[in-house]
């Protein structure tokens, strides 16, 4: 489980040094550069706390006995909707105005790579390790 975790974390963090321009919508031609500030982030907290999270996911998904890709996927989605929700706040109090300017983009970062990450980990599930859903 420990492998096919590190490549998904591999993958989501390749995806998104790549996909993020597109996300963020950067009017400029600055990609290098706005991928190289985001992957200094966004790479350490998926190789830590996304692993980590995905493990205690699948632990709680694997107690069901029915809908367990369905727990597992929305479980990554509340782990990482949460996780850069509290980052947020922590940054940025309510009532500060850069809140409500960058906390939606950030939110929607969030949930990109929780998406992303568990649609790798599945792949790799279904592929390589030909799991049965």
């Amino acid at each position: 489980m420990g492998d096919r975790k590190l490549l998904a974390a591999f993958l989501t963090s390749l995806l998104t040094f790549f996909l993020w321009r597109i996300i963020l919508m950067e009017p400029y031609n600055a990609y290098f550069e706005v991928g190289l500030g985001v992957s200094i982030v966004a790479v350490p907290i998926i190789f830590t706390y996304g692993i980590f999270s995905s493990i205690w996911a699948e632990r709680i998904a694997n107690k069901r006995e029915k809908g367990i890709e369905l727990v597992k996927f929305l479980l990554h989605i509340v782990f990482g909707i949460g996780f850069t929700g509290l980052l947020f706040i922590l940054i940025y109090p309510f009532w500060s105005i850069d809140f409500f300017i960058y906390g939606k983009t950030l939110l929607i970062g969030g949930l990109f790579c929780s998406m992303l990450y568990y649609l790798f980990d599945l792949f790799i599930r279904i592929i390589f390790i030909k799991k049965e859903l």
